[in-house]
Parts: C-alpha cells; structure tokens; sequence
C-alpha cells in the first residue's frame, strides 16, 4: 500500500510478556540472532546495534513509546552516516557495558563528524530522539514523524533553529520569482552591490576569527594554570596532575591531551624509567616496558638513542588514545624541540607550526616551560607542561554551532612566508584550496592574527549558494570584532 513497516523481532512484545519472560536468560549456545549475548541476569530485547539505554539495562518496566522513538532516531543516524550508533563496540560489551547509566552523547555532533555534509536539522532530529532520558526525547513517534515531514517538505522543524542564510534560502525557494525579482533588482546596484558582499565576507571573516582567538585564549590558558600548578609545588605527583588535567581536559574540547614533559638529563634517565616501572601506571604491563622511545627512519617507535638531554613524556592524560606518546622523547624531533626552545626564549606558551603527532594526526603543540627551582631558569627549565590539539577538533570547538555550509573558509599558518601550512579547509578536496599566498580572492575577506609567536590567517569567500541570496543575509549579517 505504499507504506514500510518496520520490526525489530528482537524487541516486539505485548507487555504482558514481560513478567513471562523473567527468568530466561540468553545462552552462548542459542541459536539465532541472540547468540553470543550471554551472561545476563535478565532477558535483554532488541538489537544491540540500535537499543536506547533502557534496553540494555534489562529495565523492562521503563521500555515504553520512547524506546521506539530512541530506534527510529538510531536508523535515521545510520541513514545519515552509514554506520549504526554503537556499531564501535561488541555485542557483548555493548550489553555489558551498558547496565551503568548511559551518558549524554551529542548524536548531532557525532553524525555531523561522521558526516560533514549531513544535514544540520535531521542530526539535531537525531540528537532529541537518541537522548539518554526518555523524558528528553519526542513525547511520540508521530512527533518524531512529523519533524522529518517537516525537513522533507523543506519547513523548520523543531528541534533546530537554522541561521539567516539557510532562512533566506529556504524563504528564496518558497518564493523564487520574489526572490528572482529581489535578485535582478540588487543586480542593478553594480559596485554598491559588491562593496556590500565584501563587508558581508568580512563581517563572517571578523566572526570566525574572534571565536578561533577566544578558544586558542582559554585552551592556552589552560596551560599557563598547569604551569602554576607546578610552579607552586615542589613536584606534581602523577595522581594530582591526573586530576587536575581531567578537570580542564571536561570543559575544553578542543584539547586532545595534557602532558608533562620533563628535562631529563642522561645520567637521570635510568631513574626516570625506573620509577615508572615501580609505579605500575597505566598497567602494570605497560609499566614493565616503559622506556624513553623515539622515531626510527621507518617512523616505528624504537628505544630513545643516548643524548645529553632528553624531553620524554613522562605524564599523559587522557592515557587512552594516546599510549604510543607516553615515554615519546621530544627531544628527539627538531620540530618539536624547536617549540621548547622558543618557549624558553619566550619565556611563557609557544604554539608549534603543524606537526603530525605521534598518534599519526596532524596537530599543534603549546609549551610552557616550569621553572619553580631556584636555580632554573627559562633557558634551563625543570620541564615543560604540554597541550597537545588535534586541529580539526580544536577548530570544532570554536565554531561549534557556526553554519559555514555556505561560504568557503581556510586557516593558514603563515608565521614563515616561505613554509605557509594550510591548516584547516572546509573543502571537501583541501588540495583544491591550497595556495601559495593564502589570499582569499576577488570576493573574500582575509583576516590575520597573531597568536603567541605564531601568525594565521583565516580566509572566509562565498559560495554559490551565499551569492545567490547574499541580499537577503546582509539584512541580518553580524559581527564581532577580535
């Protein structure tokens, strides 16, 4: 008839069943689609893949219409990125795992990385029928329902509020010989009409940077309270810095790691190795084999070779996703020993140029050198507190919620006119972007900031689809100045 029905067998019950069903547990040896789901107390229902929290909790009396919204919206995720929500884990984690409260992720946020040219509305869709508390989802299915109509019939849709050029859009395709009329008529203004864009790109160019400096500002200064930290003890146990970086590491997204580096000289090294191994941290296998490494000429991770000096990295939060840095010798990388070095000149945080990190990203690194002994000085720092940020996540953070879909943005280090780095593009193919003088062309708007030692740029020029409503956005454009 026209229609797709949907079941997941896995779940459909009348809820008289519930209390007949107490009491069977899921074997190992079960055949069928429940195999390998064993161990549990209670009949779990459904498809691990796409289960709300209350599922997989077993709480049988807290299943409800909400269960079936949090199931669509985990279909619609997978349309969005091709891949269900919990496909990272094992079905046997997955229910494992999953009897601890759920915590609240930002579904919207994950699809849009999955997927940078998902559409903003469905992931905000998404990100209200995937909550962890039932109470936060759509109140039904037909709500649910009813906001996808919505999108498809290119109308607002509730749970997303779009910004003035996707409004103007929308407006322009609802009423296109208005807006052909609009246009046409703009059209006639000439020069006045162009001067109007520039400021418009400028306007979004001044936006961009004064959010990248105020997240640069707040992770930076992150680094210089570490370095209080230290500089106001004589030595920062492992166990405190832990709890102090995962303190700054919760509220500040665009940091991938915390790190304490420090100066090691070689006659010192057997002691440093040694007190790891009697730490037991992170494992007591890890432990075991802990030793000061460094890059060998097939970029493996070999034994550090002797030196006067080493910078290995000694503290590391979090641990997990960044195993194969800890004992890393900075010292053994030029460029990352160049960043210590002008942090000792200057005396306070340093920004790198774009590196590749040791966990095989592109990255930046800031420095800060501690210098709480009497007899240490900038030159002769006892170490140095190291952020480490993964670039794409660091710009994530400070635009988070900037629609950028209609212009075309670049950030570029040009601190050494004769190595520039295309830092970040929201092209899909960077190599299209890549320039030799970062200018942002006839229609673009370019700004430059100078960020501790380093100088970027950030480059904002409209797309086609901006050029054709850009009268409309100018009514609303806004700006903040840096």
């Amino acid at each position: 008839f026209g229609e797709v029905i949907l079941l997941d067998w896995g779940c459909a019950r009348r809820p008289p069943d519930f209390a007949e069903a107490d009491g069977r547990a899921i074997s190992d040896d079960a055949p069928g689609p429940r195999a390998g789901r064993a161990g549990l107390a209670d009949l779990v229902w459904g498809t691990p893949a796409y289960m709300a929290p209350e599922q997989i909790r077993g709480r049988h009396d807290d299943i409800s219409p909400a269960t079936d919204v949090y199931q669509l919206g985990a279909i619609l995720y997978e349309i969005l990125t091709g891949h269900p929500p919990h496909n990272d884990r094992s079905i046997s984690s997955e229910l494992r795992g999953a009897r601890r409260e759920a915590p609240e992720v930002d579904w919207a946020k994950q699809a849009r990385r999955a997927n940078p040219l998902a559409s903003p509305a469905l992931a905000a869709i998404c990100r209200r029928a995937m909550s962890a508390n039932p109470k936060m989802r759509y109140k039904s299915v037909n709500e649910l329902r009813d906001d996808i109509e919505h999108w498809m019939a290119d109308e607002p849709v509730s749970v997303y509020r779009s910004g003035p050029v996707s409004s103007s859009l929308r407006w322009a395709r609802h009423h296109q010989k208005i807006a052909t009329l609009i246009i046409a008529s703009v059209g006639l203004l000439g020069t006045f009409n162009a001067q109007l864009l520039r400021l418009a790109m400028q306007e979004q160019c001044n936006k961009l940077a004064h959010l990248l400096v105020r997240e640069m500002r707040a992770n930076v200064g992150v680094i210089e309270a570490l370095e209080g930290a230290f500089e106001t003890q004589e030595g920062m146990s492992r166990i405190a810095f832990a709890r102090t970086a995962n303190f700054y590491l919760a509220r500040h997204d665009g940091i991938a790691a915390l790190e304490w580096i420090p100066a090691v000289r070689h006659g010192e090294r057997a002691a440093y190795e040694a007190a790891v191994r009697a730490s037991a941290w992170p494992s007591l296998d890890v432990a075991r084999t802990f030793k000061f490494t460094e890059r060998s000429a097939d970029s493996g991770l070999i034994r550090a070779k002797p030196r006067h000096l080493y910078f290995p990295v000694y503290y590391v939060e979090p641990y997990q996703g960044n195993e194969t840095a800890f004992g890393y010798d900075l010292g053994s990388s030029s460029d990352r020993l160049e960043t210590l070095r002008r942090a000792n000149f200057a005396g306070g945080p340093t920004i790198s140029e774009q590196i590749d990190l040791v966990q095989a990203e592109a990255g930046l690194l800031a420095a800060s050198p501690v210098t709480h002994h009497a007899d240490s000085t900038t030159e002769d720092p006892k170490g140095y507190v190291l952020g480490v940020f993964k670039i794409s996540d660091l710009l994530d953070a400070a635009w988070e919620g900037i629609d950028t879909d209609h212009f075309s943005v670049q950030v570029y280090d040009v601190t050494d006119p004769n190595k520039l780095q295309l830092l970040w593009s929201n092209a899909a193919n960077p190599e299209d972007v890549r320039s030799t003088t970062a200018r942002p062309g006839l229609w673009g708007a370019r700004r430059e900031l100078l960020l501790w030692n380093r100088t970027w740029v950030v480059n904002v020029r409209p797309k086609l689809s901006f050029l054709f409503l850009y009268p409309f956005a100018l009514l609303t454009a806004a700006s903040e100045p840096v």
